[in-house]
C-alpha cells in the first residue's frame, strides 16, 4: 500500500469512526432536553419526553454494521490500488 492510499484509508477510518461517536451520543442523551439516558427507556425522566432517543436502538446496530462493513470494503479496494 502506498503512503497517498495509506493516508486515504486513514482519513475515511477516522471520519467514520466521528460519525458513528455522533450518532451513538444520540443514543445516550434525551433529544428534548439533551439530559443523559439509557437508549431503552421509554420517557426521559429529566422532561419526561416519550421515547428520549434520537435513533432506535435496532436501526443503530444496523447502521453501526452497514458503516464497518463498508470500512473493511473501501480499506480493501484501496489497499488492492
Amino acid at each position: 500500500m502506498t503512503h497517498s492510499s495509506s493516508e486515504l484509508a486513514g482519513r475515511i477510518r477516522r471520519s467514520i469512526a466521528r460519525w458513528i461517536q455522533a450518532r451513538m451520543q444520540e443514543f445516550v442523551h434525551c433529544s428534548e432536553c439533551g439530559n443523559a439516558v439509557t437508549p431503552w427507556e421509554s420517557c426521559c425522566p429529566s422532561c419526561g419526553q416519550a421515547d428520549p432517543s434520537r435513533v432506535s436502538w435496532s436501526v443503530g446496530a444496523y447502521l453501526v454494521l452497514g458503516f464497518v462493513l463498508l470500512t473493511f470494503a473501501l480499506t480493501s479496494l484501496i489497499s488492492a490500488f
